[in-house]
């Protein structure tokens, strides 16, 4: 009887505080890539209207989880960041677009209170780049990949709408080691120096989004 009674307790104890979420959103970034920047810059755009130190992108993001203890948070989050910048040259359109696909684990420290929970956190994970480019030496779009690894540091917030619906609102700090985009296993070169464009991003973002506790 005594051990029917542990084994109960055992089973039951974690279900006061363990919680399954789901997490959506959408956000802004603001993204420092020093070496597009240097290679536009250089190549394609005017003097008047020059790429600056940093540009705004839009995330995408998911993120499912599991609270494994009181107080304590693991998840999976996946989060997708684009952007493009266009020019018109004299001959013709220039494109360029990157997409980072940037799956994180994540561990967050978690403040809760009567309708509300706060999350404090960060993780790691590997980094996923693909960059198109059309319209500087050829009107086809050339595609360009390359892997790497990443770190994320967050806070966010969520506020309670229903049962079990929350508002999330949340700030990002990103640092991506996404290395050098090939094309057929060669680098795009960006300067007569014979330097090759580097994808490494560091980027500070601000999300919206709801959260689901189930």
């Amino acid at each position: 009887m005594k051990k029917i009674l542990l084994v109960i307790f055992l089973l039951t104890v974690p279900n006061l505080y363990s919680q399954w979420f789901a997490r959506s959103g959408m956000g802004l970034n603001v993204t420092n890539i020093s070496s597009l920047r240097d290679y536009l810059n250089d190549n394609v755009a005017p003097s008047n209207n020059q790429v600056a130190a940093f540009n705004s992108a839009i995330e995408f993001s998911g993120e499912i989880g599991y609270e494994v203890k009181e107080n304590l948070q693991i998840a999976l989050d996946l989060s997708y960041e684009i952007s493009s910048f266009n020019y018109f040259l004299t001959a013709n359109y220039f494109e360029l677009t990157y997409e980072f696909l940037m799956p994180s684990i994540m561990a967050y420290h978690l403040v809760k209170g009567e309708g509300y929970i706060f999350r404090f956190g960060g993780g790691v994970g590997p980094r996923f780049t693909s960059v198109d480019e059309k319209g500087l030496v050829s009107n086809r779009v050339i595609n360009y990949k390359s892997s790497g690894v990443g770190i994320l540091l967050r806070a966010d917030g969520s506020t309670k709408l229903s049962q079990f619906f929350y508002a999330n609102i949340g700030g990002d700090i990103r640092y991506n080691n996404n290395g050098n985009p090939k094309n057929d296993g060669v680098e795009k070169n960006i300067n007569a120096r014979g330097d090759n464009l580097n994808m490494n991003s560091l980027s500070v973002g601000l999300r919206l989004g709801i959260t689901y506790l189930f």
